[in-house]
């Protein structure tokens, strides 16, 4: 599982950069949300789960983001196989 930390997040375009650095997007990623859909289905690798941690304060932070819900496990709802991003296979954190 990544776990990504949003506290030091402060706007939607730091939102993007981090998504960008942490998922390793290409230097062509345009930091909107469109983009990211471009990114997730076809560009890159998405790990199985990702955890974002602190969604709740940013979206308070930063209120366009209520609109995305509540991102705090990724993925939202369906396995894998059948979400329409690209997931690479399950990395286990050393403990």
């Amino acid at each position: 599982m990544v776990i990504i930390d949003l506290a030091s997040v402060a706007s939607e375009d730091e939102l993007h950069r981090l998504l960008q650095r942490e998922f390793d997007f290409p230097d062509f990623y345009g930091r909107n949300w469109a983009a990211f859909r471009d990114a997730i289905s076809g560009l890159v690798l998405i790990p199985e789960h990702v955890r974002f941690v602190g969604w709740k304060p940013l979206a308070e932070r930063v209120p366009e983001l209520r609109l995305l819900g509540d991102l705090r496990a990724w993925p939202p709802s369906a396995p894998c196989a059948t979400a329409a991003y690209r997931c690479a296979p399950a990395r286990h954190a050393s403990p």
